[in-house]
């Protein structure tokens, strides 16, 4: 698991520490492992075949109802034959789409068969993009890039695109056929950080939307996390620990992540966790989610003991091998307990969600705490790369394991296959990243010499879009199977990033050329609701046998379906053009580094010159792309959702940059120790009138809107199957707010919503300043946010800045903090029917979101002078 500060790397790892002999409850009986496999001789990795591994059969039936959820229309899934055949163990997975136009076939039926029912799925999902140009998200409402889906005159679409494929010169006998393999076996989706920044909120609709759309994308594995703190109070409250102590334990819904992850930030943030919650979320996990993956062939990774307790185990047990950091206990893999706890996990588990025998769990499992609550900023580089000596001139394969890592690597697994003897281990590689020497080499094997072979799979994560399976002379994980995966968002922040050169040419066709022992492609991000195309393009690896010829043809080809065009539309080629050298071609992670949620944001960051006046080419390219979505915007009969995301989409990219010199100079004005009062007026007034600008702009597309996140939250507040108590959600910081509902869900729930999208840690009443953490981390360019919060800050620290300006005084920064954090206590605590209310209506200031658009580049045009004068755009085009 990853989820970082702007300074600090959070992992999911910890430190070794020295333990205390073993006691009774052994683990020798763990499946007994050969220690010298592939100790001294070159080897060539050989993963399993798709062939080898389990997985669910799933329905032919359900992907019917997918068509019939998908389309509307439950007559339109009379043009399909859908049918799972036999394939040859020799072949890759695949999927085959057929329609015969002789005389003796239906001309009106499209045959889709495939050797599971995700390639199903896939091949369905190909025919209506490819054919019938439907785009549908993944997301709700709108946040992923909206969907497109028009059924047209001719049902079903034919193969053949046009009537004049077939005339007079045409055989009686004709059929089209199109058959597409998978490149690797495995389609990966989700990081354990998604489920709180993109999930968290999701209701059964909006979970079947998710799965709907990633099923016809071809994924075939998913992390499934939800629901499994009732199965961690069960077991605790087996072993003695009290209701109130394991719900104080716990983390509010919004901040789950990292209690389920090792708790990196401490215990009881923005809870305690309501019983109700639980219960609600493990019938959701129970009832829908898994049986609906299981249907169409999905993998359903579930959750595995990784060794954090409530500390109150430590006492009940008198173990003093639990180390202790605040209310959270840590156990090592060896300590007899352990093995316990994880076999009564795993039992109940299995029990009440059943098993598609995948397995997550995370750790370094060697009892100690976690390394970032003491590593110094920048200890750990994540751009390190290895020596060609780090492993002492030998062989990836020659290199021995360390006893340690490899005792406590098999203990973990003994966790899994005592209960389940099919079990797999999937481990996020992230916990890899900055390794680089001989010693960490040795730690990696021990963990999969200890694992049958092909039983551990590591989910290959970092900063690099390289992969961390060329560590170590492209030592392959040292042979464990791993899926490549994109890990390029955090906090589920905005932004358009993504280099797609590096993107079509790598994944995964180096690793494949490089025989690595990759088994699958996959995305990791921490969230989902942003970049859609840089999601299809990964996605499209999946069934790519070889890179993209022509990149930018690809981009304005998908974007024409995507806008429901059928004819050339020279704007839309010249704004996929112009993003392809821009957005999509820079770095490799998307965190809002920005000025709308950064008062002093990283000037390394910035798309302008050292001058902050002057854009640099590649925000340029940004506006030129805006200008001609608004051109291309004249000849369209009609705007699709995608294409009106896409305009917004990319006029808030060119604002929400332009924000950060503006922040940064306002930041330096009011920080002078001799205020100049001239500047701080003109600084802080040009910064908020341009977050107030942005609020107007994203209004236009409800994928920005605020009030989506608050209603999917307080939405969840509703009885549960078993009809139990929906106020019980009790929060002291909730309790000193008056006029509040102090034990309503609704309430606590919005609360939960609105602190991890700003503070994070909730900030308590007449508190100095905002708690310590990742501030600002998971921050939002929303209707509805910028202005009542960011804006609101801004103007904030103009009035102060003014104030003591005017007594001669240089900025009082204590002030300052606490005026902020009563500020984020205010904003994060107005819970009320009425504002919520406010935010459903939203004041637009034009009728048209292309009017919008227009208006604001003709307001901050002057800033881009310098773009249009080498450029074939000319500015007058817009009026």
């Amino acid at each position: 698991m990853q989820c970082f500060s702007s300074s600090i790397v959070w992992l999911v790892s910890v430190f070794c520490v020295s333990l205390i002999p073993m006691r009774a409850y052994s683990t020798e009986n763990a499946t007994a492992i050969d220690t010298n496999r592939s100790r001294e001789q070159p080897l060539k990795w050989d993963p399993p075949s798709w062939w080898d591994f389990s997985r669910p059969e799933g329905s032919v039936r359900a992907v019917y109802d997918l068509i019939d959820r998908v389309l509307g229309n439950p007559e339109l899934k009379k043009a399909f034959d859908l049918a799972v055949v036999p394939g040859d163990r020799r072949d890759k997975p695949w999927f085959r789409i057929e329609q015969n136009t002789t005389f003796v076939g239906d001309p009106n039926i499209i045959r889709i068969t495939a050797t599971s029912v995700s390639e199903l799925t896939a091949g369905l999902g190909h025919y209506f993009k490819e054919y019938c140009n439907f785009t549908i998200e993944w997301s709700t409402g709108g946040r992923a890039g909206g969907s497109h889906i028009i059924i047209p005159d001719i049902w079903p679409v034919p193969l053949h695109q046009s009537p004049e494929m077939i005339n007079a010169a045409t055989p009686r006998s004709v059929s089209f056929s199109l058959q597409v393999q998978r490149t690797v076996s495995w389609s990966y989706l989700m990081n354990v950080c998604t489920h709180s920044y993109s999930l968290v909120w999701y209701d059964w609709e909006a979970w079947q939307s998710l799965i709907d759309g990633f099923a016809l994308r071809g994924i075939n594995m998913i992390l499934a996390l939800t629901g499994q703190e009732e199965i961690q109070y069960q077991v605790f409250s087996k072993l003695g620990v009290r209701d109130h102590d394991i719900r104080s334990w716990f983390n509010g819904p919004a901040f789950l992540t990292w209690s389920r992850g090792q708790n990196e930030y401490g215990s009881g943030i923005a809870g305690p966790l309501p019983r109700s919650f639980m219960k609600s979320q493990w019938h959701l996990q129970r009832e829908h989610i898994l049986p609906r993956l299981r249907s169409l062939g999905i993998v359903g990774v579930l959750p595995a003991f990784q060794g954090n307790v409530p500390i109150q185990i430590k006492t009940l047990f008198q173990d003093s091998n639990i180390t202790q950091q605040g209310e959270t206990g840590w156990i090592d893999a060896l300590d007899p307990l352990f093995g316990r706890i994880a076999d009564l996990w795993m039992s109940k588990l299995i029990q009440d969600f059943g098993t598609d025998h995948y397995y997550q769990t995370d750790g370094y499992f060697n009892g100690g705490t976690a390394p970032w609550m003491h590593m110094a900023t920048g200890q750990l580089n994540p751009n390190s790369k290895p020596s060609k000596d780090s492993l002492n001139g030998k062989s990836p394969v020659s290199r021995s394991h360390d006893e340690s890592w490899y005792r406590r690597g098999r203990a973990v697994y003994a966790g899994l296959s005592r209960t389940d003897p099919q079990a797999y281990w999937l481990y996020q590689g992230f916990a890899f990243v900055g390794w680089n020497t001989a010693e960490e080499a040795s730690y990696l094997k021990g963990f999969v010499d200890s694992v049958p072979a092909n039983r551990l799979i590591i989910i290959d994560m970092g900063y690099s879009p390289d992969g961390q399976w060329q560590m170590w002379n492209n030592a392959s994980f040292f042979g464990a199977p791993f899926i490549y995966t994109s890990l390029y968002n955090f906090g589920d922040t905005a932004g358009m990033r993504g280099d797609f050169k590096h993107l079509n040419e790598a994944v995964p066709f180096r690793a494949i050329e490089a025989n690595a022992s990759i088994v699958g492609i996959g995305a990791t991000p921490e969230g989902i609701d942003h970049n859609p195309l840089y999601f299809e393009l990964l996605f499209q690896a999946n069934f790519r046998q070889f890179p993209i010829e022509n990149l930018l043809s690809a981009v304005s080809h998908l974007n024409h379906k995507r806008y429901g065009l059928d004819q050339l539309n020279y704007n839309v080629k010249m704004a996929s053009k112009f993003l392809l050298e821009s957005v999509y071609s820079q770095g490799f992670s998307v965190r809002d580094l920005t000025g709308v949620s950064h008062i002093s944001p990283p000037a390394s960051g910035s798309l302008f010159e050292d001058d902050r006046r002057t854009p640099k080419p590649i925000l340029c390219n940004i506006f030129h792309s805006w200008q001609h979505l608004i051109l291309a915007s004249f000849v369209m009969q009609s705007w699709t959702d995608p294409f009106l995301y896409d305009l917004i989409n990319v006029g808030r990219e060119v604002l929400a940059q332009l924000s950060t010199p503006a922040a940064l100079n306002f930041s330096d004005a009011i920080e002078n120790q001799q205020v100049d009062r001239k500047k701080v007026l003109s600084s802080g007034r040009l910064y908020i009138g341009l977050l107030h600008d942005l609020d107007n702009l994203v209004s236009y597309s409800e994928a920005f809107h605020l009030v989506a996140w608050i209603a999917s939250a307080r939405n969840l507040a509703t009885q549960d199957s078993q009809g139990d108590n929906q106020n019980d959600c009790v929060s002291p910081i909730l309790g000193n707010r008056t006029g509040l509902l102090n034990g309503c869900c609704a309430t606590f729930l919005e609360w939960n919503a609105r602190c991890q999208i700003t503070t994070w840690n909730p900030t308590p009443s007449g508190a100095a300043e905002i708690p310590g953490g990742p501030i600002d981390y998971a921050s939002k360019h929303w209707h509805g946010l910028i202005s009542p919060y960011y804006t609101k800050r801004g103007k904030i620290l103009l009035s102060r800045a003014l104030e003591d300006e005017s007594r001669g005084l240089p900025l009082n920064k204590t002030a300052i903090k606490r005026l902020l954090a009563r500020h984020a206590y205010d904003w994060t605590t107005s819970i009320s029917e009425g504002a919520f209310g406010e935010l459903v209506r939203p004041h637009r200031l034009f009728e048209t979101a292309r009017d919008i658009s227009q208006f604001m580049i003709q307001k901050y045009s002057h800033w881009f002078f310098s773009c249009n004068k080498d450029s074939e755009y000319s500015g007058k085009e817009i009026k």
